[in-house]
């Protein structure tokens, strides 16, 4: 563990040892004294989310995406992987920190309905995941695709904090078009979240699509889902507190 600023922690993972993330990842490397060092370079950037420290060559790579597995990583002698931790959002449960933002997420594999969701994330003082501004529901789809090990075993979709208005379920889109608002009552805003949406989506099939997932099958891009009787894994959000 490395302790930048008084509420910045960088906790180190035994299973990254002598491992760097695929090349496809990294970043250029940046020439530090120490981890510590590596650590500030990272919060010098709002992008840098976790990093890797050459312990031979003391290089730095600041890292955009959290690796949740070696699995999804190039063995590379002498690397060592660091995260930023959070009292409020230990690693041990699973949760991942966006520093831009200040929130962190934390998967939930063990699947329920959308409104069950809602309620058992509301049960530990978060929310299903409001990934509006859309930096952090890129930040979250890079998350996932850079874990396809961890996130893609059963290829269920991950419901989020969105859905149609609860009074227009099972109904007709209006003819202004999806009408998708966040947790909120902020509205799914199109045009910013378009990069994102699986092809020719949503499209509110059958009329009961009423809430919205990122779907493994298709690159975890955003997708309108149906019903909500099915039970699908979700993911909770909660504020990254000082820690």
């Amino acid at each position: 563990m490395i302790k930048c600023q008084s509420t910045t922690v960088w906790r180190s993972s035994a299973a990254f040892n002598d491992l760097v993330a695929t090349e496809a990842e990294m970043t250029s490397p940046v020439v530090v004294k120490n981890a510590l060092e590596c650590g500030r370079k990272c919060e010098e950037r709002e992008d840098c989310n976790s990093v890797f420290h050459d312990t031979g060559n003391n290089q730095c790579w600041p890292q955009r995406s959290v690796f949740m597995s070696a699995n999804d990583t190039t063995p590379r002698t002498g690397f060592r992987y660091y995260r930023i931790a959070s009292v409020s959002c230990p690693l041990e449960a699973g949760y991942v920190v966006h520093r831009r933002s200040g929130a962190c997420f934390r998967p939930v594999e063990d699947p329920d309905t959308w409104l069950e969701a809602r309620e058992k994330c509301v049960e530990q003082n978060e929310t299903l995941a409001v990934l509006d501004p859309v930096e952090k529901l890129d930040f979250l789809i890079n998350f996932f695709r850079t874990n396809p090990k961890v996130y893609v075993r059963n290829r269920d979709p991950f419901m989020i904090g969105a859905s149609r208005p609860l009074d227009k379920w099972n109904t007709p889109f209006p003819s202004s078009g999806p009408d998708h608002v966040w947790l909120t009552d902020q509205t799914v805003n199109m045009e910013d979240t378009a990069p994102y949406w699986r092809n020719n989506n949503p499209d509110n099939a059958k009329n009961v699509s009423n809430i919205l997932a990122l779907r493994p099958a298709h690159d975890f891009k955003l997708d309108d889902v149906l019903p909500d009787s099915n039970r699908r894994r979700y993911v909770c959000e909660r504020a990254v507190s000082d820690g």
